[in-house]
């Protein structure tokens, strides 16, 4: 039996891994580079984690140049690997411009052949977040968060590609569920790597802004973990919460009291965008209650 997950790739941009700050990102480590932009690393910006990564700061020497990317390339299948599921971590801060400019910084993921299958924005103008569609037929969607200006996040990105679906949160926070990764079921789904770039609004003015990034990492999985939100706790002891699984999957949750007991609250399938609204009627005869949610087959 294949393991539950595997470390595709990880890293802290460490000396110790071969980093040297004397140079630029792109080239050290297997990381390639497009733009004339700056990238490199620098120390101590995430207090006691050593080294970063950061694209940005230095304006493109090519004024005609918009875009600088980093990225760490990959090329695989992952369903053809036996983990059709891709997680990505990688902890991030956005740094505002001194100079006036305002740019946009990504994360995009791509399949081999360069083709774009989804990016996260932060725009650094009106601190919003906004994901693309793919290359075939890009739409910039608002997430309906924001990003604070020099805020540490944590940031997940999970790719199923059993399911063409994918989700990303902000530090637990749910930015999207559940989307398709793509709009073309026949089309053959790979994966090649996820790049930081820089999109400069005018490349004539850039901003000093930047991105600060550190322990990227890929893992491949088995499956998709459900996550749960809380959404309110009611003056008489009930409990809300969303289940944000997969569109069309079955989910079953359970309570427990004391870790040993479980009671099944029933099972539920997941609707559009993979969300299931959760109330537990049975909350206020609890002094405690700890859930747990697991996909489980269609009831018969």
């Amino acid at each position: 039996m294949a393991a539950q997950t595997e470390v595709i790739y990880s890293t802290g941009f460490e000396a110790s891994e071969g980093f040297d700050r004397r140079f630029t990102l792109s080239d050290q480590g297997g990381w390639e580079g497009a733009g004339t932009g700056g990238n490199g690393l620098l120390p101590e910006a995430f207090e006691g984690l050593g080294q970063q990564a950061f694209i940005g700061f230095f304006p493109p020497l090519n004024t005609n140049n918009v875009d600088t990317t980093v990225w760490r390339p990959f090329g695989i299948s992952p369903l053809a690997s036996g983990y059709p599921v891709l997680k990505f971590n990688v902890k991030m801060q956005v740094l505002a411009s001194t100079t006036g400019g305002k740019d946009e910084f990504r994360w995009s993921v791509y399949g081999t052949n360069n083709y774009r299958l989804l990016s996260i924005v932060f725009d650094t103008s009106t601190q919003e977040i906004w994901y693309i569609t793919e290359d075939d037929d890009p739409k910039f969607v608002y997430t309906n968060y924001t990003f604070e200006h020099d805020g540490t996040y944590d940031l997940e990105i999970v790719l199923n590609y059993g399911r063409n679906t994918w989700s990303a949160s902000l530090n637990g926070t749910t930015l999207v569920n559940s989307h398709p990764i793509t709009a073309t079921p026949s089309r053959n789904l790979t994966f090649s790597d996820i790049a930081a770039a820089w999109i400069v609004a005018n490349p004539k003015a850039p901003g000093d802004n930047y991105m600060v990034f550190d322990n990227y990492s890929i893992t491949g999985q088995l499956a998709t973990q459900p996550r749960l939100q809380v959404t309110k706790y009611h003056p008489n002891g009930e409990f809300e919460f969303k289940i944000l699984g997969e569109e069309g999957l079955w989910y079953e949750v359970q309570v427990t009291s004391n870790w040993v007991e479980w009671f099944s609250l029933g099972t539920y399938k997941a609707g559009v965008g993979g969300v299931i609204d959760f109330r537990d009627t049975t909350a206020p005869g609890n002094p405690r209650g700890y859930y747990t949610v697991a996909s489980v087959p269609p009831p018969q």
